[in-house]
């Protein structure tokens, strides 16, 4: 708990130093503090995170905790408004919102989830949010093995990820 608590209390308080320097007197209750959180997330650790953000110094009246997905969908939502001025979740002819598959890539694991944006702006919730181990680490994973198999298959050599190769240098044996 410590440890996430004092991350986030250096980010607040970061946060807090540069908005003094472009607005220096806004009154800290004017602040909403949104903390975004994985969509497959236990009701436990979203609990310890709200807890983390507590021991941090955020008002528990003032924080929000909003998943992940919600908040990419959000920023879509957003975007296609700016970009055209109408609501992107206005009805077409067929009757049907805008729908949004959100894949939420991080180092270890991927979370998708599905959304349509309804006629008022809302976000209706497709599909349950779902997700695995499919993040960049396992892409990296993948990608080093397959270039070990290849450079075993040319070069002869038994190589490991373990022994720290510079795949570059064997880059004219490839081509």
């Amino acid at each position: 708990m410590k440890v996430f608590a004092e991350s986030l209390k250096f980010l607040k308080n970061n946060f807090l130093e540069i908005l003094k320097l472009r607005i220096p007197s806004i009154p800290l209750h004017y602040i909403s503090w949104v903390l975004t959180v994985p969509a497959i997330l236990t009701d436990r650790a979203k609990q310890f995170m709200r807890l983390a953000a507590l021991e941090a110094g955020i008002p528990g009246t003032q924080l929000t905790l909003a998943y992940e997905p919600e908040a990419a969908a959000l920023c879509c939502r957003e975007s296609a408004y700016q970009g055209t001025g109408h609501l992107a979740g206005s009805k077409s002819s067929s009757g049907t919102g805008r729908s949004l598959l959100i894949l939420d890539c991080e180092r270890g694991t991927v979370d998708v989830t599905a959304y349509e944006i309804m006629k008022n702006g809302r976000l209706k919730e497709l599909h349950e949010p779902t997700g695995g181990p499919w993040g960049g680490t396992m892409v990296n994973q993948a990608f080093m093995k397959f270039m070990e198999d290849i450079l075993e298959k040319k070069c002869g050599q038994n190589l490991s990820m373990n022994t720290g190769v510079n795949f570059s240098i064997y880059k004219d044996t490839l081509n």
